[in-house]
């Protein structure tokens, strides 16, 4: 099929997708709309699939395997970055209940139209992501042949609690006490002195020995 049909079949498939980009019609009405015969249209929607325009499931019916459940990608500008393909992944898993290590259960390739991105390019992003630890992927068998189950972010990765520190012991204002203590000791200070008398007061001096003993662990 030559580039001006290639075109063609993406507008066609564009008129029938949905706010999603999910393509409503079956294969056979959309090789009837272009003109092209069944064959031609499987390899063109292939091509199209390699380069990144749109994605489908390969569904098996008696013909052979055929293009099913396509879905036209959002137009990009530019190529997206793999942190920010990195970051959506991690919100919507933290999103969907995966915050704190609990595993939230993956269906990819919804998932992946909803990101508006290929089935390929969630499950390369996500193993990046598992590589490096932000993660965790379960696997619904022996590996990642068997494909994904379930995402969780390690609930290593959640902030940990820090334990209080002991409140500090604070010393209340004693204007009547500061001026007790600075008789005594002015007193105590001039032991000679005739005219300087000072009578300790027993509740006073156990008052004080507590402020002090409060300041000392302050």
């Amino acid at each position: 099929m030559s580039a001006r049909k290639k075109v063609q079949l993406l507008t066609i498939l564009k008129q029938h997708a949905d706010s999603a980009g999910r393509v409503q019609v079956p294969l056979d009405r959309i090789r009837l709309e272009l003109g092209s015969d069944r064959h031609d249209t499987i390899k063109d929607l292939f091509e199209l699939k390699a380069v990144g325009k749109i994605d489908f499931a390969l569904e098996r019916g008696d013909r052979g395997s055929y293009p099913d459940r396509i879905q036209v990608l959002a137009a990009r500008n530019g190529k997206p970055k793999r942190a920010d393909r990195g970051v959506e992944i991690l919100t919507w898993i933290r999103a969907h209940g995966g915050n704190e290590g609990g595993w939230v259960t993956v269906y990819p390739r919804p998932m992946a139209q909803g990101f508006g991105i290929s089935y390929e390019t969630l499950l390369t992003n996500m193993r990046r992501l598992h590589g490096k630890g932000v993660i965790n992927i379960q696997y619904k068998g022996n590996g990642p042949k068997s494909g994904l189950e379930a995402v969780r972010v390690p609930a290593w990765s959640a902030a940990k609690p820090v334990a209080p520190e002991p409140a500090q012991a604070t010393v209340p204002a004693t204007p009547l006490l500061d001026a007790y203590r600075a008789a005594r000791d002015f007193a105590a200070a001039n032991p000679n002195n005739p005219f300087i008398t000072f009578e300790p007061v027993a509740i006073a001096e156990e008052a004080l020995a507590e402020i002090d003993r409060l300041r000392g662990a302050a």
